[in-house]
Formats: C-alpha cells, structure tokens, sequence
C-alpha cells in the first residue's frame, strides 16, 4: 500500500523455468482487475540438455491475487513466444482493450518484434484463440497478430546483435519502440559500429512500419550512445531521451513519428564509478 503495508501475492510455479528473468526484464501494465506480467526465463532441458532462454507471459486477478493465465512453453511467433528475448515490454492499448508487447529476439525471430494478443484485454485469459474472418466465407483462428519492426542481421541465434531495445509506447494512431542499433544492413553486419538512435512506428493492424533514425554519427565521430527512453506525454506527443557522452539529448514526436527539436542539456562535475 503507500503507507508501505504488504497486502497481498501471487506465484507462479513450475511454468517450464529453470531460472526466473534470466537474460532479460520484467515488466507489466493493468487494465481494470487484470495486470498483465511479461518478463524472460530459462527453460527445461530440450532433448539435447540444453536450457535454453525466451519469453514468458502470465496475467494475475489483482482482486483475489490469483494466476489467471500464463504462457510458457516452447512454441513460435503465432503465440507470442520469442526465443531467445533479451528485453520484454508489455503495455495495454486503452482505445482498443488490447494487449501488446514488443521483444528484442535474437532467433525466433531475429528482431524486435510487436505482439497484439486477440483476446481482449481486462479478461481472465489473454491467449485465447480468436475468429478472424477473411471474407467470402473464409476465416482462420489466431491467438496474436505480430509483425517484426526492426529486422536484425547477423548469424541466426548469435547473442549478439548490435541493438539495445530501450523503450516501448502507445500512441493514439501506432505503436513506437525506440532504441539503438548499428547499421543493420544486408551488406554487412558490423557489432562494433558506431551506434545510433531509431524510433519504429508501426500501425495498429500491424501492417507496416516507419523506421526513423533520430541521429546520424558515423564511426569516425566515435560517440558514446546510450540506451533511449520514451514517455507518453499523451496520445500524440511522447518524449524520447538518451546520453551522447556527457550531455543528455531529447525530442518529442508526435504520435506519428514526426520528430520535433532536439534539445541538448551537458552534465557538469565529476562523475566517478
């Protein structure tokens, strides 16, 4: 409580883990009764003796702290599941009562990665098949829709992957991820290249993604770029911020991407790990 009282938990147990929030974080949002967890794990053994890593989901009934759902097994991207996940954002769309997360994989798939669950948010179980008709007649049944916003070069399964993942928000026309990567081009893959700032703004049918670059230093500027943050300010205007060495930079952008001033804000003093 905020007079620091302890009210209540809730556990998860077995759940394929070997080792809780290994390689990864921990993250949630609620909509109504319903808080919706999202985090990583190393799983079971595999037939080979290994104890691989991905993502793991579950969702918790805050009225009586109960386990409602979860999300654990080894599966592939029609289920949300992304191996391995190196950071997990998780955050309930208001408008449309539905449930998205964004992953920073390194194999299924290589890539940062959006998932909107079907089922609405705000009830017990978030996966949950869903009906989609596709027209004349036809329809099919999923559990999410995904689409992959920033694809990542390099060797399939290699830890390595030249991107930091630093930030997830909801506006009212997309869904944004923000943080940096070197050049990620089919031509080469360079993990010690020089580093910039992206933001992806992707449609809320998942259909199509901008990549905007927020800076453009080339290796021979050799600047320290850190992990970005963005804050949703409100539905159409978020703040991203970062460290270039010794100054902290930040912009707005509205809720299409469009990309404001840059301010620029030095640190002063001694600063000694």
């Amino acid at each position: 409580s905020k007079d620091w009282q302890r009210l209540d938990s809730a556990s998860l147990y077995g759940a394929n883990t070997v080792q809780p929030f290994r390689s990864g974080s921990a993250r949630f949002d609620r909509c109504g009764d319903m808080l919706y967890i999202r985090t990583s794990h190393s799983m079971y053994a595999d037939e080979n003796g290994l104890n691989h890593q991905a993502n793991l989901t579950m969702a918790v009934r805050i009225s009586d702290m109960t386990v409602t759902d979860e999300y654990s097994v080894v599966m592939n991207v029609k289920y949300g599941y992304v191996s391995h996940s190196f950071c997990q954002f998780i955050a309930v769309d208001e408008a449309e009562k539905k449930i998205v997360a964004a992953d920073h994989g390194d194999a299924h798939p290589r890539a940062v990665m959006l998932t909107k669950y079907c089922a609405p948010a705000g009830q017990d179980k978030f996966m949950e098949q869903v009906r989609v008709d596709l027209g004349d007649g036809w329809y099919t049944w999923k559990y999410v829709d995904h689409a992959d916003v920033l694809p990542i070069m390099g060797n399939f399964g290699a830890n390595d992957t030249g991107v930091a993942l630093g930030g997830f928000a909801i506006s009212d026309q997309a869904y944004m991820t923000v943080g940096n990567t070197v050049p990620q081009t089919q031509t080469g893959f360079n993990l010690y290249a020089q580093r910039n700032i992206f933001v992806t703004v992707t449609d809320k049918e998942l259909s199509g993604t901008k990549l905007v670059m927020l800076t453009d230093y080339t290796d021979a500027d050799d600047m320290y770029i850190s992990n970005p943050y963005i804050v949703r300010v409100d539905g159409n205007r978020l703040l991203v911020l970062w460290m270039e060495g010794r100054a902290l930079r930040y912009t707005f952008v509205d809720g299409t991407g469009k990309v404001g001033a840059t301010y620029k804000f030095v640190l002063k003093g001694n600063f000694e790990s």
